[in-house]
């Protein structure tokens, strides 16, 4: 015997990261949203070598 199972997928608008539930694509929709608002890399949680990267090209732009 076949089943058919429907599972619904939420997204992020923002970053397209799956979630199983809505409020977790919602909270990461406001946290994404936040974080495009910020003008401050730090808030990223990046590498040191990242962030460097990073800022270093912001001078340049």
């Amino acid at each position: 015997m076949v089943m058919e199972i429907l599972t619904s997928v939420f997204a992020c608008s923002l970053c397209q990261t799956r979630y199983n539930r809505q409020e977790d694509a919602e909270k990461c929709e406001l946290l994404c949203a936040k974080l495009l608002k910020s003008p401050e890399l730090s808030v990223l949680n990046l590498t040191s070598r990242t962030y460097n990267i990073l800022k270093c090209r912001n001078r340049y732009y």
